[in-house]
């Protein structure tokens, strides 16, 4: 197929209209369920992925991109802008993102896992696993990734 860049809508792992539903735990741990799914599945290899889904942070909601790449996180973009007008009653079920940037260092959730780092919030994707990781895809697909390498890109 080719593709080397996914991006699907907002909220799409749960559907946007969730509505009340966002306040029950159920939703963010399906959430989190089929995000591990999607890292582990070869569909999603060689191609920088963005899904978009809810996420809990020391006990407030947010409305977030996941970026990854080759069963790595690379990055959660909480949302900072939220609507709030006609039908759009976001301020309801999450909270807008005010800081710029958080660096998490995580524990293992189950053995042989590997977490490590974790980015949340507003930063440039230029990091040495993400451009290592671009330059095996380029060498296994000899695509031409020098402009995507070479330019920083806000996320």
């Amino acid at each position: 197929m080719g593709a080397k860049y996914r991006l699907g809508p907002e909220l799409e792992i749960c559907g946007y209209g969730c509505a009340d539903h966002f306040y029950e735990s159920d939703t963010l741990l399906h959430c989190f369920q089929v995000l591990r799914k999607l890292l582990e599945s070869p569909v999603t290899q060689d191609i920088i992925c963005d899904v978009g889904m809810p996420i809990m942070h020391h006990n407030v909601r947010y409305n977030c991109r996941v970026i990854f790449l080759n069963r790595k996180i690379l990055l959660i973009r909480p949302k900072m802008l939220l609507a709030n007008y006609g039908n759009n009653r976001e301020f309801r079920w999450f909270s807008p993102w005010n800081k710029l940037r958080l660096v998490i260092n995580r524990e293992p959730a189950q053995e042989g896992e590997t977490l490590g780092e974790l980015c949340l919030g507003r930063l440039l994707v230029a990091s040495m696993a993400t451009a290592e990781d671009i330059s095996k895809i380029q060498m296994q697909r000899k695509g031409n990734y020098q402009d995507f390498y070479n330019k920083e890109y806000m996320v």
